[in-house]
């Protein structure tokens, strides 16, 4: 399914009639190197159990309608929702937590994403990408830092497109 012609670029991803787990996998193939840690997009109650043994790890879980981004390292674990909420489903709790690391969960509570807006995914993957370059000091991570608007949040769109076009051209 994944290629690198031209069927499969950013702009192809932003024309199709909506985000899928299968499109935000090969947009974040093209994007992520082979030294990540990222595990792959899946549905909140899909998650594999595996994953609460890794110390370090980062998903992008389709709760529904939406997508999410969770990125765990040692000492704690990030939910990160471009709405702003919670963790609603238990089923992420008990699948990205065990005793054995015992981890605090830190959840965003700012929104980026406008209700209406349909970049749910992307801005999943960016959040994604971006701690992972952070985490491995890639040359992304050095020039760009996020940068989001409270006051008009549809503007947040194109800056998440620009983010990410920035990442893929690498």
């Amino acid at each position: 399914m994944f290629n690198k012609d031209n069927s499969n670029t950013l702009a192809w991803h932003l024309n199709k009639d909506g985000l899928s787990n299968i499109l935000l996998e090969d947009l974040m193939k093209m994007s992520m190197s082979d030294a990540s840690a990222y595990q792959g997009v899946f549905t909140y109650f899909n998650i594999p159990p595996s994953l609460k043994r890794r110390p370090h790890f980062s998903i992008i879980v389709n709760v529904g309608a939406h997508f999410a981004a969770i990125y765990a390292a040692p000492q704690f674990i990030l939910y990160l929702d471009p709405f702003g909420t919670p963790i609603m489903q238990a089923d992420i709790v008990q699948a990205i937590t065990s005793a054995k690391h015992d981890r605090p969960i830190f959840t965003n509570c700012r929104q980026v994403q406008a209700l209406d807006s349909t970049h749910c995914g992307l801005f999943s993957c960016l959040f994604v990408l971006h701690l992972e370059t952070k985490r491995m000091q890639t040359p992304f991570y050095k020039d760009v830092q996020l940068k989001f608007v409270s006051s008009n949040l549809a503007k947040n769109d194109l800056l998440c497109v620009k983010y990410l076009k920035r990442i893929i051209r690498k």
